[in-house]
């Protein structure tokens, strides 16, 4: 479905991090394995492959307060602005491998969010 709406012209918005953090909750358990107090979990490499296959530009976006906002533990929506950095495009460059691109992208947003978090 991805593929055909790109063909068609389409953008799509992938979150590569995925999945949630449960913070200890039993109730709603966690299948990925995710680390309680990481800034950003690793990415799975599904978005870059989608982008190498299709030769085509990522835009990394950072959602620099979505823990404020979509609190895992709640999973409640809290109003109020959503801080967000958008980054220069990036290019898979001939590189066909999805890790390097998964990792430029993911080192990206990771230290910007650390900005974000020293401030």
């Amino acid at each position: 479905m991805m593929k055909e709406s790109i063909d068609l012209g389409f953008s799509v918005i992938l979150f590569p991090e995925g999945g949630w953090r449960n913070q200890g909750d039993d109730t709603y358990p966690n299948p990925y394995g995710f680390e309680n107090n990481q800034l950003l979990n690793p990415f799975r490499n599904g978005a870059f492959r989608l982008a190498i296959e299709k030769n085509i530009p990522i835009i990394p976006i950072a959602l620099i307060n979505a823990g404020e906002k979509f609190p895992s533990t709640s999973m409640k929506l809290t109003p109020g602005a959503l801080k967000i950095h958008v980054f220069d495009l990036l290019y898979a460059n001939n590189d066909k491998n999805p890790l390097n691109m998964n990792y430029e992208c993911y080192n990206l947003i990771l230290n910007k969010l650390k900005e974000y978090a020293i401030k």
